[in-house]
């Protein structure tokens, strides 16, 4: 059990930096929903959808290649040389946008501002340059530095979110002519979505100033050979960077060309993009653990034990999944409210989104095997076969149904994933699952979802009993886990 003590030490700091930094991110959702109607909210969703892409191709695989070199060779020399790749590509990278921006502009049907390009290319430039210093703080092992840089960037980026949206349009009506003047070179009525950009530059400047210790020990230099092998390893990553990214972001790009009416796509795009963050906990979790677990499985893999560690965790995990899935779904009536009620018509599609994440989970566990063997490509042909699947039925569903038919497809695409990715790791890297177990508790979390969503269906008690008795089927839940898991964990000291 050690691996999973080690594993829940550091998840406690990771932890930490995403999951505060995640809910306070998640705070915003409300103010922006609250202040932004759902065609401007979905300028915000659409940008950084595409953002999503442009950040594949900007990291390259680099952050797994480090971790995969580092334990190989010295792990000075593959920093410094990872580092020096990343800050140059970035720059030619970065420099491209704003050069095409016209291009770029017309392509992405950005009619409302060339200058949100140009943002872009500033938010990819600096976010890019702290992946390579971040991934050297988790490799040595310095999480609580993590920790504290992660946040503090995010906690700038929130507090001038709430500065440029709460602050400034007062100092623009304000008789001050000095304070009139400052806020009118950020801010003229009507009230811009651009200012959420600005304040997350200005957040990801700030991180970069906090890593100043790890930029100054770089070495600035490329070695070829080495960048030979490391871009060999990478390319697949990047391929399965790519195709996963069709499978998470596709749906919001692709929402803008094929809603019907045309008209309603942006309204679409922000009603789906609000509705999506309720779905934040499952995608917390998640995150959380891969940055716990990733340098970790890579530095356990040579274990005697390894694979029964590994197995361990995918159980614990995916019951906690679960019960994340639970904790949403029976506490709607309340986390409802922590979108605008412009955005309710689309709370409908988040189980299914909670679902999808939760295959999604459960695949990024067990993608491990192809990352520990050596076998990256297998990782690209799983997301390519999934990025098929997303944009076939995108396009059969969403002209249909709109932003429904791109949460079902999300959940259809993951659930693939998922399901290819076990059966070909029985044959490369097999690991013994506790099937049993897991599928207990899944039947066991469908039965309670079934339960509650009959008795709201049938409208035989008020929200206050009703949500009493979603409380004690999320209780009972609990029960089943201590009666069948915590009671028997032995800790291993």
């Amino acid at each position: 059990m050690s691996i999973i003590k080690k594993l829940a030490s550091q998840s406690v700091w990771y932890g930490l930096s995403t999951m505060v930094g995640r809910f306070l991110n998640y705070l915003l959702t409300p103010l922006l929903t609250y202040t932004f109607l759902p065609p401007e909210y979905g300028i915000i969703s659409y940008i950084y959808a595409i953002i999503s892409f442009a950040n594949i191709l900007f990291t390259y695989g680099m952050e797994t290649t480090y971790f995969y070199f580092g334990k190989q060779q010295n792990e000075k020399k593959i920093f410094d040389n990872t580092f020096s790749m990343m800050l140059l590509s970035t720059v030619i990278f970065s420099s491209a946008i704003i050069l095409f921006r016209n291009p770029i502009q017309h392509l992405f049907k950005i009619d409302f501002g060339a200058h949100y390009i140009i943002m872009m290319a500033a938010l990819l430039f600096f976010d890019t340059l702290s992946v390579i210093p971040f991934a050297h703080l988790r490799s040595t092992g310095k999480a609580k530095k993590f920790a504290y840089i992660k946040l503090t960037g995010i906690i700038t980026t929130v507090l001038l979110t709430l500065f440029f949206i709460k602050v400034i349009p007062g100092w623009y009506q304000s008789s001050n002519s000095m304070l009139h003047n400052f806020s009118a070179l950020i801010y003229s009525p009507p009230l811009t979505v651009s200012v959420v950009f600005i304040a997350n530059i200005i957040g990801s400047i700030v991180v970069l100033l906090f890593l100043y210790k790890e930029f100054a020990q770089v070495k600035l230099g490329i070695d070829k050979a080495l960048t030979k092998q490391m871009l060999l390893y990478s390319l697949p990553l990047l391929l399965a960077g790519f195709a996963g990214m069709i499978n998470e972001t596709l749906d919001r790009i692709i929402l803008t060309y094929l809603a019907e009416p045309a008209s309603s796509a942006m309204h679409q795009q922000g009603v789906y993009g609000a509705v999506y963050k309720i779905s934040i906990l499952m995608t917390i979790f998640i995150q959380t653990f891969r940055y716990a677990a990733e340098p970790l499985f890579f530095a356990q893999s040579n274990a005697s034990n390894s694979k029964e560690n590994f197995a361990r965790v995918m159980k614990y995990f995916s019951i906690t999944c679960l019960f994340i899935f639970l904790f949403v779904i029976l506490n709607m009536s309340w986390i409802k409210y922590f979108v605008g009620k412009n955005y309710w018509e689309g709370l409908h599609v988040v189980p299914i989104l909670l679902a999808a994440n939760l295959c999604l989970g459960i695949y990024l566990n067990q993608s491990m095997w192809y990352k520990l063997s050596g076998q990256t490509k297998f990782g690209a042909y799983i997301s390519i076969v999934g990025a098929v699947i997303t944009i076939v039925l995108n396009i059969i569903l969403i002209p249909q149904i709109g932003y429904t038919g791109a949460a079902i497809t999300t959940f259809i695409t993951y659930a693939s994933m998922m399901i290819i990715s076990y059966i070909m790791s029985l044959k490369y890297y097999p690991i013994n699952y506790d099937l049993k177990t897991m599928g207990v508790f899944l039947l066991l979390t469908i039965a309670i979802y079934a339960a509650s969503t009959f008795i709201q269906s049938q409208n035989i008690a008020s929200n206050g009993v009703l949500l009493a008795i979603n409380e004690l089927l999320l209780c009972l839940f609990l029960f089943v886990v201590y009666k069948k898991e915590i009671r028997r964990l032995v800790i291993v000291k």
